[in-house]
């Protein structure tokens, strides 16, 4: 859950001081999105995995579907992920893969583990490995946070096994 606002005045709390961009694949939206962050055309724009199976079930009673969740996939194969973040204050980048429905498939990469995190041409560590800051938030995000100056920066992500995909869906900072 979300700090409790009125307990935020000394709190060092991820949420409590400071307000992030946000960009996402899904659409519609409202605002940038992360194709006009993308520095690089070697991940394509698809449909989350869990949305492929409800848009199918929509096609068969005849309905409609309002929104699709798109995400951007690719593999070690195809390179490193690169999003171009503008005003950025503090250094504090929250990644997020599409949810996947009641179990991850497989041949998934692990946010977590699976991935190597660079600010420009630093490499970064995740600032919450086990998932404590983001439980009860969102399972599927990890936190990264570098000392960067104020400013435009570029975030990296560089995929480090093989045969398995990486999906980000949004990106905030702040």
């Amino acid at each position: 859950d979300f700090p409790d606002s009125r307990k935020c005045k000394d709190s060092k709390e991820l949420f409590c001081h400071t307000a992030f961009h946000c960009s996402t694949s899904y659409e519609p939206r409202q605002g940038r999105g992360l194709i006009d962050l993308i520095k690089n055309d070697n991940y394509k724009k698809v449909l989350a995995p869990a949305d492929n199976t409800a848009i199918e079930e929509v096609k068969r009673f005849g309905t409609g579907y309002l929104d699709r969740k798109y995400a951007y996939k690719g593999s070690r194969a195809d390179g490193p992920l690169s999003f171009r973040l503008h005003h950025v204050k503090a250094g504090t980048v929250i990644v997020c893969e599409p949810t996947y429905g009641w179990r991850k498939p497989h041949n998934v990469i692990d946010l977590a583990s699976e991935v190597e995190f660079f600010i420009d041409t630093h490499k970064v560590k995740l600032a919450d490995p086990d998932g404590k800051v983001m439980k009860g938030i969102a399972k599927n995000c990890v936190v990264v946070t570098y000392n960067c100056p104020q400013g435009g920066h570029d975030l990296v992500m560089e995929p480090t096994v093989d045969g398995k995909d990486l999906y980000v869906s949004f990106v905030l900072w702040n």
